[in-house]
């Protein structure tokens, strides 16, 4: 594919679709040198957001690759690229940065940050890519609950319930997408309930 793409006449949509041909083939390196030529060339294109993601795509499959002590700071870039995407996307390619920025933040132990992001994406958007995003979400606010003895006022409380109750909404939105994991969805339902 990566050889077809060479072939086309040069234009945004050519650029961009050798961008993603090339991050398919997993040649990142050559991915990145197409993407800052696309940057270059068509700085406020409508195609830069999905350039940018498919860049930060790259970077996160690196990421998750790396050795665990490289990791952490391959994730922390691979966030920043992210940032950008939200910023600078079309709402698609935001909400998809969110979801993988969010996994990112999970995967360093940042639940707050990741639940955030998460809850940035509307229910709508929720299927077909993102629709790990609702049991994300749900096991986000499940880690970050804190015990019951722990709360010292009755807004603390309050803040809880709610957290509880939105993580319960959240595994009933997950579970009809859930497939093989859907026993698993079940299982935590009913111990969020």
């Amino acid at each position: 594919a990566v050889e077809a793409y060479k072939k086309l006449p040069p234009g945004e949509t050519a650029l961009a679709r050798l961008v993603g041909a090339h991050a398919a083939a997993k040649q990142y390196r050559e991915a990145e040198e197409a993407g800052a030529r696309f940057e270059k060339q068509f700085p406020g294109g409508p195609l830069l957001g999905s350039v940018r993601l498919t860049l930060a795509d790259g970077s996160f499959a690196e990421a998750q690759a790396a050795p665990a002590d490289k990791a952490p700071a391959l994730l922390e870039a691979v966030i920043q690229r992210y940032a950008k995407v939200i910023a600078a996307g079309s709402a698609a390619d935001a909400n998809a940065a969110r979801y993988r920025s969010a996994v990112a933040h999970y995967r360093l132990k940042r639940i707050p940050q990741a639940v955030a992001l998460l809850r940035e994406i509307p229910d709508s958007d929720r299927s077909g890519e993102l629709a790990g995003a609702s049991l994300l979400l749900a096991e986000g606010l499940m880690a970050a609950a804190r015990a019951p003895e722990e709360l010292v006022d009755a807004l603390q409380a309050a803040q809880a319930l709610n957290d509880m109750q939105e993580a319960v909404s959240q595994y009933q939105k997950a579970l009809p997408a859930a497939g093989p994991l859907a026993p698993e969805v079940t299982l935590k339902l009913g111990q969020a309930l």
